[in-house]
């Protein structure tokens, strides 16, 4: 991100990147916590995946041989490899621009970065979301179809559920602890008479996330509710949602802090170039550069921020299907 001499690097900015990847949208933008970030040494490899391999066995196989062996077991690696990509974007202000705005809407490259990184995180948001929302994404077996549907008469949502988390099971050995409801999908599922009976019974009130978290086990139940705009330059936006589609996602996100090593249906790979060491956090870079190269617009600065990352689906079958993860399509 520059050359070295060119770049001032702030620990205010920096500390602003992280604070707004890891905290700030996470009523909105959940990629995140579906998609957790793992950092990465190298810019692109192979990787663990997290399939059948690891569940096949015998009663005898980890016996000690006579001969004083133990079992040897390696994990699966992917066919395919992660890449990380440089994700950047930057803005320039003029010091002109600086000092003829209007206190109240001082314009500074300082203030303009969390503008930039909110841009940056929609992207990560809809990579993820179109991952996970892609039915043909998922091994056949891991995509499902309500019958009937949870907007028709007769709906059982909570037994599709239960269904469904034992299918996954039985497909890569773990139950989901997530589920992803798109916007259109929790509006349906949270009203329904039968959820609001099977969930809070005798207790009655509105049925919550936390409520559906603790009926059926899971660590999270999270709310697609980002958006961006589809329209083209200069057309009239067009807002949709990020997370949109008639289907829910049933995934294993496991624990919080995550490793390339650990099981989970996706993961964000992040890379921190080695020449920025202790600049970069999590792969993003945000610097201020002096615009040296453009004359006549006297204290120009660039604010830019760099992002490597790649996202991958990681519990997947030796076809590169998703399996420790489930589509179900919920809505007509």
């Amino acid at each position: 991100m520059g050359v070295e001499g060119t770049v001032h690097y702030d620990k205010t900015l920096t500390n602003l990147s992280v604070r707004f990847l890891e905290g700030d949208f996470d009523r909105q933008y959940i990629g995140m916590q579906v998609c957790p970030m793992v950092r990465e040494t190298e810019r692109s490899g192979r990787f663990p995946v997290f399939g059948m391999d690891e569940f096949k066995y015998a009663a005898d196989d980890d016996l000690l041989s006579a001969e004083g062996e133990s079992k040897l077991y390696a994990p699966s690696m992917s066919v395919d490899t992660y890449f990380c990509d440089i994700h950047s974007e930057e803005i320039r202000i003029s010091e002109y621009d600086r000092l003829g705005a209007d206190a109240p809407f001082q314009v500074d490259v300082a203030r303009r970065i969390p503008e930039i990184v909110r841009r940056m995180r929609r992207r990560h948001e809809l990579a993820v979301a179109t991952l996970l929302t892609t039915a043909g994404n998922y091994a056949a077996a891991n995509q499902k179809t309500a019958n009937p549907k949870w907007d028709a008469a007769n709906a059982t949502p909570c037994k599709d559920i239960e269904d469904w988390m034992e299918a996954m099971a039985l497909q890569c050995g773990v139950l989901p602890d997530t589920i992803v409801f798109p916007v259109a999908c929790w509006s349906v599922f949270h009203n329904l008479e039968v959820v609001r009976d099977a969930i809070k019974g005798d207790r009655g009130g509105t049925v919550r996330r936390e409520d559906v978290q603790e009926h059926f086990g899971l660590r999270n139940v999270l709310i697609g509710r980002g958006v961006r705009d589809t329209a083209k330059k200069g057309q009239t936006g067009s807002l949709t949602r990020l997370w949109a589609g008639k289907a829910i996602q049933m995934l294993y996100v496991g624990a919080s802090a995550q490793t390339k090593e650990t099981a989970a249906t996706a993961k964000t790979f992040t890379w921190n170039p080695r020449e920025l060491k202790g600049v970069v956090q999590q792969g993003m870079t945000v610097g201020i550069i002096p615009d040296r190269l453009r004359g006549g617009n006297p204290g120009m600065k660039i604010g830019r921020v760099d992002w490597n990352y790649c996202v991958k689906a990681t519990g997947v079958n030796e076809a590169g299907k998703i399996i420790s993860g489930l589509f179900g399509n919920v809505l007509t």
